[in-house]
């Protein structure tokens, strides 16, 4: 187990002993998106999970991985309603489990259950948001995108119930798309000017990259022609683009990659336009906008 799973398991056990068992259950769960080889992690998962059968797959799970330990065992005996021996000593320090059983104590409500989940969400989530409107009756979560997939899994920054379509997978574990387009509008420091100013650059350079490809391949023959449209492509639309990321300060842009590769493929095709070279233009001028594109984008 790595030292930020372990890490994982602690926090959802103490989730789980303080009784939060929704809380728990997502901690876990998050776990084993990540490790599904985790034995704690499926004894704490079955131990809040409230459906029968979700809590004896959950401990059969445990008992699969390592069949010598007592804990998942013993819970999955209780749960089915077998004597157990009390025992002297307690073998571990986990929490105990969870186990629905028939209570006096009412049903949460739903408003109960939403403050339950925003008061985990405050607590846990670096940036947290309201999630009550994602909150279902029956005390579910559905995913903030659709708003009608159901999920237990949030957004390891601020809370929100992601699905499958509305969240990416980050080095620090998963993230829905809103928190991945603030970061990305952190880097992002381009303004409207420099749209301006990176076109006026790109527009005559491309113009004259184009022209002297143009100009070489009327001297050259068949085949090193296609070499050097490829040779020259590539470093005549870098060009172009190193060219535009200095004059606007090497700032970046969402769509600064996608403006210039557009005015670099209209630049680099027009020469071979006006002298009817197609063929050897749409070869150049592919290179040459990849090449600007992937310089820009990296």
């Amino acid at each position: 187990m790595t030292p930020k799973i372990r890490n994982l398991v602690r926090q959802a056990d103490k989730v789980a002993a303080s009784g939060k068992r929704a809380a728990a259950r997502e901690l876990y769960q998050q776990i084993l998106a990540e490790d599904d080889t985790v034995y704690e992690a499926w004894l704490g998962l079955g131990n809040a999970l409230t459906n029968k059968g979700d809590q004896t797959a959950a401990y059969e799970k445990a008992i699969a991985l390592d069949a010598d330990r007592p804990e998942a065992p013993r819970a999955l005996a209780i749960l089915r309603g077998e004597i157990v021996e009390e025992e002297e000593e307690a073998v571990v320090s986990t929490p105990k489990p969870l186990v629905s059983t028939a209570s006096s104590k009412p049903a949460p409500s739903v408003k109960e259950i939403k403050k339950e989940e925003q008061v985990v969400a405050d607590s846990i989530y670096p940036v947290p948001v309201d999630i009550s409107e994602f909150i279902q009756p029956d005390g579910t979560m559905v995913c903030y995108g659709d708003q009608k997939t159901p999920t237990t899994l949030r957004c390891n920054r601020c809370g929100r119930p992601i699905c499958a379509k509305y969240f990416k997978r980050t080095s620090v574990g998963y993230r829905c798309l809103v928190c991945i387009r603030e970061i990305e509008e952190e880097f992002f420091t381009v303004e409207t000017k420099d749209y301006f100013i990176a076109s006026a650059v790109a527009i005559p350079l491309s113009l004259i990259t184009g022209g002297l490809a143009l100009l070489l391949s009327s001297f050259l023959g068949f085949w090193f022609i296609y070499i050097l449209l490829f040779l020259g492509g590539g470093a005549g639309g870098a060009f172009v683009a190193r060219i535009s990321s200095q004059a606007i300060g090497r700032r970046r842009g969402r769509y600064i990659p996608v403006v210039v590769a557009t005015i670099v493929a209209l630049g680099s095709m027009a020469p071979f336009l006006i002298f009817f070279n197609i063929v050897l233009g749409l070869v150049y001028t592919f290179v040459a906008t990849s090449a600007a594109y992937y310089q820009l984008k990296s």
